[in-house]
């Protein structure tokens, strides 16, 4: 069992943040992301995406720094809760549908890229691009995160978004 790097508990709290918090803007509609309008929730719930990489996180500290894949695959699906769909289970999971995110993770990189030391700006510039905005805010607030931390993040932020869950037993 290893101490996870605060670059990755940093890049994580970015990515929980980028994850929920855009997929509540894309619900709310273009204008308000376009206005840059703060969620109503009282509380920002993340999703499967925030979930699989503490899921992977905890597999990286309990591991010492390995990953067996075996065990990162059943403990991805114990978090899926028990009315979860055939659909979505395949989705998150993954079926052999998708191969690769050739059209998520390059536009995710590119807008961390020119936002490395805001995280801030970079994920309303992320969210600013729409699509799958969820999943690509989670991978730019996770990078630049992981670069900057989340303390430059509005207080109200950190008080909206979920805690994230215990990452070591």
């Amino acid at each position: 069992m290893i101490t996870p790097p605060a670059a990755a508990l940093d890049s994580l709290d970015g990515l929980a943040f980028g994850d929920r918090w855009f997929g509540i803007l894309r619900r709310e509609g273009t204008a308000a992301l376009e206005a840059r309008t703060l969620p109503p929730e009282p509380l920002w719930r993340w999703s499967d995406d925030t979930a699989q990489a503490a899921v992977l996180v905890r597999e990286l500290a309990e591991g010492g720094g390995d990953v067996d894949q075996d065990r990162l695959a059943l403990r991805i699906a114990a978090r899926m809760p028990a009315h979860t769909s055939v659909r979505h289970a395949a989705n998150v999971l993954g079926s052999g549908y998708r191969m690769s995110g050739p059209d998520t993770a390059p536009y995710a990189l590119w807008c961390a890229a020119g936002h490395l030391d805001d995280l801030h700006e970079g994920l309303w510039t992320t969210g600013a691009g729409r699509g799958d905005i969820d999943t690509t805010c989670a991978i730019a607030g996770g990078v630049i995160a992981a670069r900057t931390g989340t303390g430059a993040l509005p207080p109200t932020w950190h008080a909206a978004r979920e805690p994230l869950p215990p990452l070591t037993s």
